[in-house]
């Protein structure tokens, strides 16, 4: 009995393997432009990618990666003091919470492209955290597209971060009674 038991861990262990390597290499593979096979082979397997986070960074790498998306806000405190920031700010120390802030926005942005239903919840969502953290009475939130310089701008010497290269999309304000209570 043991025998069996021990032959069948082994036959699920090597499926699980080769599944999971199989997998690994639909994420990369399936990034158009892609074949057919690729991408059902990314469907087949993709709940099992983000559900262990294994499918991050692929696009950022791709062949025509996009800008960047960033959050401004402006916080508005009950003393009517006023903090106005950028998501992710670059100033953020360790450099992980400031990639942790940049993973939020971008996929804050994936979500308003796979789900528009969702976008106000999303947003509210984001601007009740900041009058959180900032204990804020009210939040103002834009979404900032940071495109990349084309070849041509490069060489035409314009600075990376050129105003030129910055779309702002006015996404809200909220207005709280009181500041939301700090978690």
């Amino acid at each position: 009995m043991r025998s069996i038991l021990k032959r069948t861990g082994l036959v699920l262990l090597n499926v699980w393997i080769v599944f999971h390597f199989f997998a690994i290499c639909t994420a990369p593979a399936s990034i158009p432009p892609s074949t057919q096979i690729a991408r059902s082979a990314w469907r087949m397997c993709s709940g099992y990618l983000q559900a262990l986070y294994l499918n991050h960074g692929y696009h950022f790498f791709a062949p025509e990666p996009g800008g960047a998306t960033l959050v401004t806000y402006e916080a508005t405190r009950g003393d009517g003091s006023i903090d106005w920031n950028r998501l992710p700010d670059r100033q953020l120390s360790p450099r992980l919470r400031y990639h942790r802030h940049f993973l939020l926005t971008e996929q804050m942005a994936a979500l308003f492209r796979a789900r528009p239903d969702l976008k106000p919840l999303i947003v509210q969502t984001f601007a009740a955290q900041i009058a959180r953290q900032q204990q804020a009475a009210s939040v103002t939130l834009s979404q900032v597209q940071h495109e990349l310089s084309t070849p041509d701008q490069v060489r035409a010497g314009r600075a990376i971060d050129d105003p030129i290269t910055y779309n702002e999309l006015w996404l809200g304000e909220f207005k709280w009674h009181s500041a939301p209570r700090p978690d």
